[in-house]
Formats: structure tokens, C-alpha cells, sequence
């Protein structure tokens, strides 16, 4: 990295970043079946978090909380190290967390709504 010649080069351009990907069409029905499991797993860790931090019978808005900070983190803010390391914009980073906050705050409000009551 500290080569001349390597230095000159980044210096003068361009730079790229590249994915390579399979040739032919996209399988949309795989990458659909991988997001409904990254989403369960979500879901399935912010059920764990909830459970170890909250009593049966919890008020909705502790519920609420607590499974919209764990879901907010785990769905969005992965993608921060993104524009750090990468270049990636950050107004792409940015929308991506507002994304991930809606996803999150639906996840909330239906374990809020769920939430075991022993009454």
C-alpha cells in the first residue's frame, strides 16, 4: 500500500469498487425466501431480547420499545460500515435506516399487540 508506484496510481484514478455477481437472470424466488428468513431471524431476536427483559404482561409501549430498538438495530444499521469502508453515500445509508425504522416500528406494534398478558 505504501508502494510508489501503487500510491501514483490510487492518486491519479480511477478507483473502483466492484461486485460480481452470477451471470443470468436474478432468482427472485431465492433472494425473496432468504429476506423472509433474515426477517424471522430478526423477529426472533428481538422475541429472545424482549423475553429476557420484560415481564408476561408488559405494557405495550415497554414492549414497543424494546423489540423497535432491537429490530431498528439488527435490520439497519448493519449497512453504517458501508459508507465508512466503501464510499457507499451516505444519503443511501440514511435511507436505508429510515427503511429499516418503519420495518422495525411495524415489528413493534405487532409485538406490542401480541404481547402475552397472564391476567
Amino acid at each position: 500500500m505504501k508502494d510508489p508506484a501503487h500510491v501514483k496510481k490510487m492518486e491519479e484514478g480511477p478507483v473502483a469498487l466492484v461486485t460480481v455477481v452470477p451471470s443470468g437472470p436474478h432468482k427472485m424466488g431465492g433472494m425473496m425466501a432468504q429476506t423472509f428468513v433474515f426477517f424471522l431471524a430478526v423477529a426472533g431476536g428481538a422475541a429472545y431480547v424482549a423475553s429476557r427483559t420484560l415481564d408476561p404482561g408488559a405494557e405495550y409501549l415497554a414492549v414497543f420499545r424494546v423489540v423497535g430498538t432491537t429490530a431498528w438495530f439488527a435490520f439497519g444499521f448493519g449497512v453504517i460500515h458501508d459508507s465508512i469502508w466503501f464510499h457507499k453515500p451516505w444519503s443511501s445509508t440514511v435511507k436505508h435506516l429510515a427503511d429499516s425504522l418503519l420495518y422495525a416500528v411495524l415489528m413493534a406494534g405487532v409485538f406490542g399487540w401480541r404481547w402475552p398478558d397472564i391476567m
